[in-house]
């Protein structure tokens, strides 16, 4: 369940104290990456590895450092994504970053399109956050319940945000 808040849409990721933008990549997080992570992550992202791939994004000209993950699964005709999270120093109104999860939706996205799927990406919203990332994200309901799923517009608005693509 995905239940990031996605802060605002950026070009690539903002250091907040500056409004600077910093070049992100997003790269297959290993085992090791995440057994090192802290206890202030919220989730058990080497247990993720069991449910698909998971992505971190990192800031090369800070360092290795982990501000985001994000897990997914290629599915038949989509990209699913089973959980996304900010390093817990990017999230609050200290935070150092903004746009981590936009980064990372927006690398979905990217994933889905080479993968020949139009972008589409699916994933299944905490209830309070549905209307969230149907205004942040342009994401749509799939019935009435928390599915929901980015379309190609949507999707291409992400790459573009993100990766000028």
């Amino acid at each position: 369940m995905i239940e990031t808040r996605i802060d605002k849409l950026t070009n690539s990721i903002e250091e907040v104290a500056t409004g600077r933008t910093l070049v992100t990549d997003v790269q297959r997080a290993t085992r090791a990456d995440l057994k090192s992570l802290g206890p202030e992550w919220k989730f058990d992202w080497v247990k993720e590895l069991r449910r698909g791939e998971v992505f971190k994004l990192v800031v090369p000209e800070v360092g290795q450092e982990i501000h985001g993950l994000i897990s997914l699964s290629r599915e038949a005709d989509h990209v699913f994504a089973h959980l996304v999270e900010n390093h817990p120093q990017n999230v609050g109104r200290r935070k150092r970053f903004s746009g981590v999860a936009g980064n990372l939706f927006a690398h979905a996205a990217k994933l889905s399109f080479d993968l020949g799927h139009d972008g589409f990406v699916s994933f299944v919203a905490k209830t309070e956050l549905i209307d969230h990332y149907r205004r942040s994200l342009g994401a749509t309901c799939i019935g009435r319940g928390p599915k929901m799923f980015l379309n190609t517009k949507a999707a291409k608005k992400l790459i573009q945000s993100y990766f000028g693509e």
